[in-house]
């Protein structure tokens, strides 16, 4: 998990075009990976894996964006109040994500059960 969220950060840190956003990219996802694994062994096998699929998905940003946002503050500050970036960028982008998880998960179950059957076939 921390090899997967700082690698997660390193590739989101490339592309970034936030000002000095290349650092807090990668401390936003090493500790983004390490919030949603706790949530995910919190709510796994206690809700049905569609909600914790949209609860990872809202909670995860929830906490990715604000630290991105307070790590970016303290490196490099903020184009703009703290809360004002995160009512505007991080809430809806948490509400987009919760669905576009909703929506794909069952996809992605779909997907597979689809490639399982079809690899037994071929056996």
């Amino acid at each position: 998990t921390i090899v997967a969220g700082i690698l997660a950060g390193l590739l989101a840190a490339l592309p970034t075009t936030f000002p000095g956003g290349q650092l807090p990219n990668i401390i936003d996802k090493f500790v983004s990976c390490l919030a949603v694994l706790a949530v995910i062994k919190l709510v796994q096998g206690r809700v049905s894996n569609y909600v914790t699929c949209a609860v990872v998905g809202a909670i995860g940003t929830l906490i990715s964006g604000a630290v991105f946002l307070l790590s970016a503050l303290f490196i490099v500050g903020l184009p703009a109040p703290f809360t004002a970036l995160y009512v505007t960028v991080v809430l809806p982008a948490a509400v987009l994500n919760t669905i576009a998880m909703v929506i794909l998960y069952p996809l992605v179950l779909f997907s597979k059960s689809t490639v399982e059957k079809a690899t037994s076939k071929a056996s």
